[in-house]
């Protein structure tokens, strides 16, 4: 069982079962007959509470045996991914190890999907330090791109709200974002990440935001007198 870190590795395996009971109870997590892969499918539509009450009860049946090898998918989906939220907010040991271990090849693509972003959020808070120090350095070289997406901008944001008592941590998030806080800035999405930047870093972490700003700021006013100058001197050229 792959510990990555989540302070839950080493925790002995649930009771084998026979080979075919296995496979028949992943067959029904692809299949859908417990986590629908269909958008949903399968789950009443009498409202909020049934199925909030339909999610419960499939959540307390849903086991390891049926997550092996289907954290990933389950993540993609909008039933797979809250049932993994839910599990992990329950806090069995045993599962909390297993889906962030599955999930910890993916975190990259999770981070941007639609559904699988909760999932990272979810993951960035349940872990314990070692195993946040090892999220954070993973997907650092793609938190500019994901600050920028639409899905992505959430999960870029929380990995600065769970950071930011580790200086550690904060020093890789830094360094992954100080030389994009003005395209960020200007980005719809990625406006969101500078905010939080702002709003729960240090001042002295922080810094380099104004710094970039104010720079932007001279380099453009440089561009301007320059252009500026450009014309006068053609002005002048061509009166001669």
């Amino acid at each position: 069982m792959a510990s990555y870190g989540y302070g839950y590795g080493g925790h002995p395996a649930s009771p084998k079962m026979d080979g075919l009971g296995r496979e028949k109870r992943r067959d029904r997590v692809r299949s859908g007959s417990i986590v629908s892969m269909a958008g949903g499918a399968g789950f009443g539509s009498g409202g909020e509470p049934q199925r909030e009450t339909e999610l419960s009860v499939a959540m307390e049946n849903l086991t390891l045996e049926e997550i092996e090898g289907n954290v990933f998918r389950m993540s993609k989906d909008q039933i797979g991914c809250r049932l993994l939220q839910l599990k992990l907010d329950q806090g069995d040991p045993m599962f909390v190890s297993k889906i962030c271990g599955e999930a910890q090849p993916y975190l990259s693509e999770m981070m941007k999907d639609p559904f699988g972003n909760y999932l990272f959020q979810k993951i960035a808070d349940k872990v314990d330090e070692d195993g946040r120090t090892d999220l954070v350095n993973q997907v650092a070289g793609q938190m500019v791109e994901a600050g920028m997406n639409l899905h992505g901008t959430r999960s870029v944001q929380k990995i600065i709200e769970v950071c930011r008592g580790t200086p550690s941590q904060v020093a890789v998030v830094v360094s992954a974002l100080k030389d994009a806080t003005v395209p960020l800035c200007l980005d719809t999405n990625g406006n969101h990440v500078v905010q939080r930047l702002l709003q729960h870093l240090a001042p002295t972490d922080n810094a380099f935001v104004f710094e970039n700003e104010n720079e932007e700021k001279n380099n453009s006013e440089k561009r301007t007198n320059d252009k500026k100058t450009n014309t006068h001197t053609t002005a002048v050229q061509l009166q001669l």
